[in-house]
């Protein structure tokens, strides 16, 4: 079984699901997804294989007949297209999800919806 290491994820309020995620897969870098807001982390990506983001909210925002705002938060969950990614790493996509979960706050700025 492949080791998971969760390094950095870039993400942060108000674009949660948007950042890049840097994993060690047996200690070899990959990451996936971009820049939130084009700001980078800690993490040198020189030379890292970059694959699409996985994941997208499983929280929620609606509104109320007076716009006041209900945001729902819920865990990551599983989005991606098969022919994104080589499948020694489709393969892992639930296992790094878990990771993902395990290391990311949970919740949805609405922005997508």
């Amino acid at each position: 079984m492949k080791k998971l290491e969760f390094v950095e994820y870039t993400g942060r309020y108000p674009n949660l699901c948007s950042g890049r995620l840097f994993v060690k897969i047996d200690g070899e870098l990959v990451a996936f997804g971009d820049y939130c807001l084009g700001e980078k982390g800690e993490t040198d990506d020189k030379d890292v294989p970059v694959y699409h983001s996985f994941w997208v909210s499983g929280g929620n925002v609606s509104f109320d007949d007076d716009w006041n705002e209900q945001v729902t938060e819920g865990e990551w969950q599983l989005a991606y297209k098969s022919n994104w990614y080589p499948k020694n790493i489709e393969k892992l996509l639930p296992r790094l999800l878990k990771l993902f979960n395990k290391h990311v706050p949970h919740g949805c700025c609405g922005g997508c919806v």
